[in-house]
């Protein structure tokens, strides 16, 4: 989240027929799942449209998976994946732990539960680790805001009710420690997506997830996980837990993986995959796909 743009995927749409193929063929499958026509969410450029997460996540996850299959389709094969919260339903996808109809179903019930939850919370970035962090939040005395992501070793996303953000924001500024509230209406990986339990359990009850094709390292646990265990329950651990982005990065670093390529319509996490490795003292690449304002057919073939 965090990364869409009203507009994003139109130039490479007209530029690559390949692309548009694609996305035509994605279209169909979803309209049903997701309730709207992906080109036609893509074409409308509606800034209120883009900013609901049931259109957001659908419209992200579509771009992830025609990106990767282009990528696919010139030889280029990955043997690791990680996925930044909602990332992680394509990249079980492109990990072959799930297949195209049942991350079609996850993407639809993930985004179609946290969307009434609206309102109920907003995100921040503080730039710290998450002992500094945790220590702030416990000198705050400030209720309800929580650890939502480890991105990076001095880089971590809180959630919680907008009035105690903007107090630690205050709190942060005297301390001269980066905080930025981020352009999310949504307090995810937090106490706020607590509601939406029952509903996501019932809507994912019959996933059968299969072995993975690479390793599927998790941003729940940190961890290489079989693809097997990326059933109903996973997917609500997804939504709640905090993204242990940071660990699974390290964990990706010492499988020997060292080009690292962020896929999505615009890069968010080039600064944090670049502060993991400088942790790890490993000398990689990383690269993006597309970019705002520049996402044209170049963008991938390069």
């Amino acid at each position: 989240n965090g990364s869409e743009w009203v507009g994003m995927g139109r130039r490479v749409l007209t530029e690559s027929p390949r692309f548009s193929e694609i996305l035509s063929e994605l279209d169909g499958a979803m309209a049903g799942a997701v309730g709207c026509s992906i080109l036609g969410e893509l074409q409308s450029a509606c800034a209120e449209r883009m900013a609901d997460t049931a259109v957001a996540q659908p419209l992200l996850f579509a771009l992830q998976v025609a990106v990767t299959r282009m990528l696919g389709e010139r030889g280029v094969k990955a043997q690791g994946f990680v996925g930044h919260s909602v990332g992680e339903v394509a990249a079980a996808w492109a990990a072959g732990a799930l297949d195209l109809d049942q991350t079609i179903a996850v993407i639809a019930a993930r985004s179609r539960a946290q969307a009434v939850t609206r309102g109920a919370g907003r995100m921040a970035a503080l730039g710290v680790g998450i002992e500094d962090a945790s220590s702030l939040l416990d000198a705050s005395g400030l209720t309800g805001i929580e650890i939502a992501g480890i991105n990076a070793p001095a880089g971590v996303t809180v959630a919680g009710p907008l009035p105690q953000l903007q107090i630690l924001g205050e709190q942060a500024e005297a301390e001269k420690i980066f905080f930025r509230l981020l352009e999310l209406d949504y307090a995810f990986h937090s106490q706020a997506m607590d509601p939406i339990r029952g509903a996501l359990a019932e809507a994912l009850a019959g996933l059968a997830p299969r072995a993975s094709e690479g390793s599927f390292v998790s941003t729940v646990t940190g961890d290489v996980l079989p693809g097997e265990a990326l059933g109903g329950a996973y997917w609500w651990d997804n939504v709640r837990q905090p993204v242990q982005f940071a660990s699974a990065v390290r964990r990706l670093g010492e499988l020997g993986c060292r080009v690292f390529v962020e896929i999505g319509p615009h890069p968010v996490l080039q600064r944090s995959l670049g502060e993991c490795l400088a942790a790890m003292k490993v000398q990689g690449r990383i690269l993006a796909t597309l970019r705002r304002d520049d996402d044209g057919s170049a963008r991938i073939d390069a």
